[in-house]
């Protein structure tokens, strides 16, 4: 899409007849869209899929036989696709690794003719902890809780990888997640339920009482099932264990 879309991450456009808040923008040879702040699950879920609408009329007016508008986590490119200044540029910002305590992530590896679409998550709040441990709550309520990271994909290794964030002016941006919970209503009511319980679990939960419930949680086991390792030979279990690890320690999820 390098040239095709009107808006920049410094400037995204405002897409047409939507409120505002609704915005499109190139990212590398993506299509990225954001939607207003939500308070409710319903009001989250509406306005993915409101922009998204929004974002496939805009395409089919502009181009109405040249593209077509899909969700994939990872895809291949020839290389006489990627030429252009707009393809070669990746990570616009740094993130920051919530395992490590929030150290700056540094020298992603060549990704070659590859590229992965992100589903970004923005929690807001004033968060009663430390900017990584509310992603590393993140990564247990949304990359493990509500199946952000179904599948192993070529962005997990470096840009999928657990406990990747941003930290933002009004909270952070959990960035583990690929774009898949976004394709349809079930997916993304999860991930919206779950972000918003736990927006407000990390800001209306009194410090002491957010670290007593992480220390009650395994966040070794959490980073293995999220990195898909093989030392978890069954997810479904696994994924148990650490839900009902996570409300035994007053995690609400």
């Amino acid at each position: 899409m390098c040239g095709r879309i009107t808006g920049t991450k410094e400037n995204p456009f405002p897409l047409p007849g939507m409120p505002k808040g609704y915005a499109v923008q190139e990212d590398n040879v993506m299509v990225e869209f954001n939607i207003p702040p939500k308070k409710t699950p319903g009001q989250f879920t509406t306005a993915i899929h409101k922009a998204v609408r929004g974002v496939r009329t805009m395409l089919e007016e502009k181009y109405p036989t040249e593209f077509r508008m899909y969700f994939k986590a990872d895809a291949r490119f020839m290389q006489k696709d990627l030429t252009s200044q707009q393809a070669k540029l990746i990570g616009c910002e740094p993130d920051f690794n919530a395992y490590e305590g929030g150290v700056m992530r540094r020298d992603p590896p060549p990704i070659g003719v590859h590229r992965g679409a992100g589903g970004h998550i923005h929690l807001g709040g004033d968060f009663q902890c430390p900017d990584f441990i509310a992603a590393l709550f993140a990564d247990l309520s949304l990359g493990v809780a509500a199946y952000t990271k179904l599948t192993k994909a070529r962005r997990d290794d470096w840009y999928g990888k657990p406990g990747v964030y941003r930290p933002k002016p009004y909270g952070i941006e959990y960035r583990s997640p690929d774009c898949m919970w976004a394709q349809d209503q079930d997916s993304t009511g999860h991930v919206a339920h779950n972000a918003i319980l736990l927006a407000r679990w990390l800001t209306k939960t009194d410090a002491r009482d957010i670290q007593t419930t992480f220390r009650g949680i395994d966040w070794n086991r959490v980073y293995q099932y999220n990195s898909h390792s093989d030392a978890i030979h069954d997810r479904d279990e696994a994924r148990n264990i650490i839900i009902n690890e996570a409300q035994l320690a007053g995690l609400p999820v």
